[in-house]
Order: structure tokens, then sequence, then C-alpha cells
């Protein structure tokens, strides 16, 4: 590039006129393309799933609903949401109370029950 943004033949006496190259920007995208873009992108993705959900169907057919026995286990997760919470500030209280080692310890004693927990449901 010579002179700016004027390109000029590469041999004086050649007749080519001399070439202006216009350097320009491309605008950004509006908004209103950016969604178009995404709206598209999913509709590909539900239109593809929609044909994978197909294909799984055919080849495992779903015949019986599986139940479990232990029916229990339904009310005791239910009973865990009101109960944990309560005992969790309770455990946070009585570590307050006894300052850093009490903080030590409540973080000790849920990594101690976390590890006597997994090694229990291994054997």
């Amino acid at each position: 590039l010579a002179q700016g943004k004027t390109l000029l033949a590469s041999h004086p006496h050649t007749h080519l006129p001399a070439l202006s190259v216009k350097w320009h920007r491309h605008p950004s995208p509006t908004a209103d393309e950016m969604m178009q873009a995404i709206l598209f992108l999913c509709g590909l993705a539900v239109a593809f799933g929609d044909n994978l959900r197909t294909i799984a169907k055919a080849e495992y057919p779903m015949t019986t609903v599986p139940t479990n026995p232990r029916s229990d286990l339904a009310m005791f997760s239910m009973a865990a949401t009101v109960v944990c919470p309560f005992l969790a500030i309770g455990l946070m209280l009585f570590a307050k109370e006894k300052g850093w080692w009490g903080a030590c310890g409540m973080i000790s004693f849920l990594i101690l029950v976390a590890w006597v927990y997994t090694a229990y449901i291994s054997l």
C-alpha cells in the first residue's frame, strides 16, 4: 500500500489505473437479528430432539412402569425437607457458641458422617 489507501500498479509502464481500497467494518448484528438466530437454533434443537426421542422409543419400548416396594422412602424424604434445615440451624448455633473450635468440629463431623455413609453403602 502506498499513499494511504491507494494501491498503485506494481510497474510504472503498465496502464492500470490506481485502485482505491476502502476498509469498512461489518455492522454488528442487531438484537433482533441475534434473537432470530437464537430462535432458529432452538428450533433446530427441538427438531433434532424429537427425532432422537422417536428413535429411542422405537428401540427401547417401555411396557411396564417400575415400582419401588419401599414407599416409605417418599415420606422420609418429605420429613427430611422439614427437619434438616432446623437441624442445620441448631448445629450452627451450637458451633457458634464454641468459637473457632466449634466451626472446625462441625465441618469435621459433617465430613466424617459423609465418609462413614459412603463407606457403608459401598459394602
